[in-house]
């Protein structure tokens, strides 16, 4: 019997690379990403709560880390993916529409589906 990868199997995994992908990045670089990408005012505003903005950007890269692992594993799926969709509309709220979040609606889409597909067994997560 050759294999056959459900749809699902075939969504969690590419999405489950892309979150560990950026989440491990940001947890090895945060520099990087405070200086390309956070905005002044974010910076500010993680400041005013006491945290370092690259212990910001680690700590994102930790639950993106995270999420990717539980799509990956099947584990809570839905969970993480209604987190991931709702990571990616913050993302979208902070930095608008531009070239580079115009990926991130793909994933938002990608990640609503997966959190909202119907599952195969009534008691599934």
């Amino acid at each position: 019997m050759p294999f056959s990868a459900s749809p699902t199997l075939i969504l969690r995994l590419s999405l489950a690379i892309v979150f560990m992908w950026f989440g491990v990045h940001k947890i090895l670089e945060p520099q990087y990403w405070v200086d390309a990408w956070l905005p002044q005012w974010m910076i500010a505003f993680v400041e005013r709560l006491s945290v370092g903005a690259p212990d910001f950007i680690r700590l994102q890269g930790v639950g993106e880390t995270l999420l990717g692992i539980g799509l990956a594993s099947g584990l809570l799926v839905r969970w993480c993916a209604a987190a991931g969709a709702a990571l990616l509309a913050v993302v979208l709220m902070i930095y608008g529409f531009n070239e580079v979040t115009v990926r991130d609606i793909g994933l938002l889409g990608a990640c609503l589906a997966l959190a909202l597909w119907p599952p195969r067994r009534p008691w599934a997560l």
